[in-house]
């Protein structure tokens, strides 16, 4: 779907492989995945990639199929956005639009 919209995607699949791949890179925005490998969540991988020098501001969305009002609690005070699993196309674009100003 991004790709479609003009986006240059790189992907993951897991907290290992996301740090082998954004190293050296500087993305404009990071969507990851709530539940990840290792009993790891992204908001835990958000906040080592945000250490890392130029990525202290990376714009993030958090997502999930749990729809737990906590996980969107946390994604928020990580200062992230969050959106629910399936993702709906036009809630995304406006959450892309707020995140990448």
């Amino acid at each position: 779907m991004l790709e479609s919209w003009g986006a240059r995607v790189t992907s993951a699949t897991s907290a290992t492989a996301l740090a082998a791949v954004s190293n050296g890179q500087q993305p404009d925005l990071l969507i990851i995945d709530y539940h990840l490998d290792n009993n790891v969540t992204g908001i835990e991988v958000l906040h080592e990639l945000r250490q890392q020098p130029g990525l202290h501001d990376l714009a993030a969305i958090v997502i999930s199929a749990d729809p737990d009002e906590v996980l969107r609690e946390q994604a928020i005070a990580g200062q992230a956005g969050f959106m629910p699993k399936p993702l709906k196309p036009a809630a995304l674009r406006r959450l892309l639009k707020r995140y990448l100003k």
